[in-house]
């Protein structure tokens, strides 16, 4: 109790530092964020103030270009008018082609009052009667600007007249042009370059030359080219309210955001040597963060390392703590074996998903690997944890979010998915992922996964018993199907419940002698007469209901009673046998099914010579059959069985060959009697003439190697016919006869024999005595044979001895000691000699 007080004080003591800490680093990083605040504001002002120096240092550039350019126009006017009688055409057009040899104009023309226009590289022509007016209102120099047609497009071009005055009246105008967009291209505008577009534009805002030209070009209006680059109704808003200011004149500055989500700034300047001629500067946010940012960062490092000292703290004792509380949940919920989750993690996390997600439709998924345990045993434990490691890591990648996927025990998972057309197509990506993934780990079985799925309802609030109802429809798989999955049904608890009650019943039904032995008849078609018969169980309660093998064999083989129910079929057998022999009537050879579970019980051997011993059985009545599925798993061990059943004079039969995967070398190994062909591959025999060429090769084989064939499921005439035609003497089928019970075969195929007890005791007594007799040969010969093994054996120590004398006692003789090779040579020369 001391120690839980002392736990919990400990706890509120780490939570108030880190509430103290937290309350510390949050004043810290307020000052921190409010001194950042201040600098950018202030850095914020002083860029503005530099960005509006730059503007009106353009305009005053643009400004006191077109005016020097103005006063060349206006001194050459000059020296025309400085001339009392005038100057004729001639003299004229070479004062002109000296004036465009100039650098500031690209054309310098003369105007005459009449239209004529003197231009030194395009002669005479005219100007219109509207030209021609608007140049007479011109009574000192000056400059204007227009928009002219120019490569398909417009360019804005600046013109400088000056009147040519005689006799004190205007004769004509000197006029000088140049493009407005070569204004821009001094030295003096790199920066304004780098960092926005400037315009030279009118109080309409049209276009009369730019730098940059990201926004407008010649030609086009600036404010509607920025209205459409908007990103909502209050930026185009605030154009047109600026653009209404300059209309009057009005030098301002605004901003509006672009659809890419910047913000731009625009300033405007008006021309002072033009009337109505305007410098419009527009740039991104960016000529302020670029050089604001890199100054607010650094302060904002300076104070934030103010506060690494407390975040060191606070990160220190949440990483203990949480390191304590990872240890304990790794306890609590890790898997050691695949590094995930385990069952105790599933149970409360997918049961708050469920719960706290009513609205989704869940399922829990019970699957395992199947035939896990070959793998295990082919593969050792180390590649087969491999394999439980990569299916978590592959579902994990399959099913995310809410969906949660945990190794329970073993081989089998738990799976919370969500209950959509999805799951089944993520079941069969996991299924071939896991399959690629594990040849890459060098596990070449082909893993297929053994699946129960419950589909989870409104009204479920246990979560143990959704994970038991998954697991009862995995259970309803034996895991031989071709289709592995199986949904929770009203028909698997009905199945649950009959097989829980067969399982009660069972041994109290062996008791009670519920387990009646029938018997179908096999059949020689060549003799057209009985050859045998199959011993089959069937289950007949004592009020008279059957429970039939199929129902209850695979329940018997799940919990292994099957071993117990083989036995007593064997016994009841021998048992009904006897009796036939001893009241003197025929028996015919009776084989008896026997399963897998049994042969791989290391006193089968000893149990079955018990049961033929005391019921006298004479060899070749009893015929043991066996599934070719026997030697899947230790198949040396039971090639040992087998051979141990052979020494016992025990026919053994291969039961449904050909329905799996059976093997010629099986028959090489195994001694069997007979080989029995699966009703199926019968079936499909006869219905293909190379089924039926395989068919009587087989016969043939077996034939050759003193192997009876027999076929079962023999049902029409026309199969008889077709097996005598391929060489087949035994068939079995309801043909000749369904199995039957033991009585009615008895009456009806175990006629009386004339001394029949007589013959067949005195059958066993000789079989017996042949046996012994044959067992004493083998055991004398073994014996011999360690006899003989002993006098080789003592032979060869002996002459090595000797040999060994020899050389002693040569070297004896000489008085020295001889080298080994020293021996040899002598030894040579002695066998020369002879």
């Amino acid at each position: 109790m001391k120690h839980s007080r002392g736990k919990k004080k400990s706890n509120h003591s780490i939570a108030r530092i880190l509430v103290l800490g937290l309350l510390v680093l949050t004043a810290c990083l307020t000052i921190c964020f409010l001194h950042v605040a201040d600098v950018k504001q202030c850095f914020v002002k002083v860029k503005t103030l530099e960005t509006h120096k730059d503007v009106e240092s353009s305009g005053n550039i643009i400004s006191d270009n077109l005016g020097k350019t103005l006063d060349v126009i206006d001194q050459a006017s000059f020296l025309m008018n400085s001339n009392e009688d005038g100057l004729d055409e001639e003299e004229i057009f070479t004062l002109l082609k000296q004036y465009s040899q100039l650098e500031e104009f690209e054309s310098v023309y003369y105007v005459c009052n009449d239209g004529k226009v003197l231009r030194s590289d395009m002669g005479i022509r005219y100007r219109t009667e509207e030209e021609i007016a608007a140049l007479k209102q011109i009574k000192k120099p000056t400059v204007f600007v227009k928009l002219e047609e120019k490569d398909g497009g417009k360019c804005g071009y600046a013109y400088y007249a000056a009147p040519i005055y005689q006799g004190g009246k205007v004769i004509g105008q000197l006029i000088g042009q140049h493009a407005l967009k070569e204004t821009f291209e001094i030295s003096s505008f790199d920066s304004i370059r780098q960092t926005g577009d400037i315009f030279l534009l009118d109080e309409a805002g049209m276009v009369y030359a730019q730098l940059g030209g990201h926004f407008c070009t010649e030609g086009e209006n600036l404010f509607t080219n920025l209205k459409n680059r908007a990103a909502d109704v209050y930026s185009e808003n605030r154009i047109t309210k600026f653009a209404k200011g300059l209309a009057n004149k009005v030098e301002q500055e605004t901003s509006f955001v672009g659809t890419d989500g910047m913000t731009y700034y625009i300033e405007i300047k008006e021309i002072a040597s033009v009337d109505g001629l305007f410098t419009a500067y527009v740039f991104p946010e960016t000529v302020y963060s670029d050089t604001i940012t890199p100054i607010v960062f650094k302060s904002l490092l300076t104070c934030m390392g103010i506060c690494v000292l407390t975040i060191a703290m606070l990160f220190y004792m949440w990483a203990t703590s949480k390191r304590a509380n990872d240890t304990i949940e790794g306890l609590a919920y890790g898997d050691p074996i695949t590094g995930g989750k385990n069952e105790n993690y599933f149970r409360n996390v997918a049961a708050n998903v469920i719960w706290e997600n009513n609205s989704i439709p869940f399922l829990v998924d019970r699957f395992d690997v199947s035939n896990f345990r070959y793998i295990n045993d082919a593969y050792g434990h180390e590649r087969a944890d491999e394999l439980l490691t990569l299916i978590i890591k592959e579902s994990q990648k399959l099913f995310k979010g809410k969906e949660i996927c945990v190794r329970m025990n073993s081989d089998q998972f738990v799976l919370l998915a969500r209950n959509d057309k999805e799951f089944e197509t993520k079941c069969e990506q996991l299924i071939s992922i896991v399959n690629e993934r594990a040849r890459e780990i060098g596990i070449m079985f082909p893993i297929r996964l053994k699946q129960g799925i419950y589909g989870i309802r409104r009204d479920d609030v246990d979560i143990s018993i959704i994970i038991d109802r998954a697991n009862a429809a995995r259970k309803s798989l034996s895991g031989d199907e071709k289709v592995l999955v199986a949904t929770y049904s009203d028909k698997i608890v009905k199945q649950m419940y009959m097989e829980k009650q067969i399982e009660a019943d069972m041994s109290d039904a062996m008791r009670n002698g519920e387990f009646k032995v029938y018997i179908q008849p096999k059949w020689d078609i060549v003799h057209d007469c009985i050859y045998g018969g199959e011993a089959l169980v069937r289950w007949i309660r004592q009020d008279g209901t059957m429970i039939y093998p199929d129902q209850f064999i695979p329940v018997f083989e799940r919990n292994g009673y099957i071993e117990k129910l083989d036995l007593y079929m064997l016994e009841e057998v021998c048992k009904n046998l006897r009796v036939l022999m001893d009241e003197g009537k025929t028996i015919f050879p009776i084989s008896v099914n026997q399963s897998r579970t049994l042969l791989h019980n290391p006193d089968y051997i000893n149990q079955v010579s018990k049961i033929m011993k005391r019921y006298r059985i004479p060899n070749g009545y009893i015929e043991l059959e066996i599934t070719e599925t026997v030697f899947f798993d230790e198949r040396n061990l039971m090639i040992n069985t087998m051979n141990d059943l052979k020494k016992m004079d025990v026919s053994i039969s291969m039961d449904d060959f050909g329905s799996g995967y059976s093997s010629l070398n099986m028959l090489k190994d195994v001694p069997f009697d007979v080989i029995k062909i699966d009703r199926e591959f019968f079936s499909e025999s006869i219905t293909s003439n190379s089924s039926i060429l395989i068919l009587r090769k087989i016969v043939e084989m077996a034939e050759g190697l003193g192997i009876r064939v027999l076929c079962e499921g023999v049902e029409t005439e026309d199969q008889v016919e077709i097996l005598k035609s391929l060489g087949c003497c035994y068939v079995q089928g309801y043909y000749y006869s369904k199995p039957i019970d033991s009585s009615e075969f008895i009456h009806k195929y175990c006629s009386k024999m004339e001394n029949g007890k007589e013959y067949y005791d005195a059958l066993y007594a000789k079989q017996a005595a042949e046996r012994a007799e044959r067992n004493l040969r083998e055991a004398e010969s073994v014996k011999a044979q360690s006899a003989t093994s002993a006098v080789e054996k003592f032979k060869k120590t002996y002459v090595e001895k000797q040999q060994e004398e020899k050389t002693k006692e040569v070297v004896d003789e000489q008085g020295r000691l001889l080298s080994a090779e020293e021996q040899k040579i002598l030894a040579q020369e002695a066998k020369n000699e002879k």
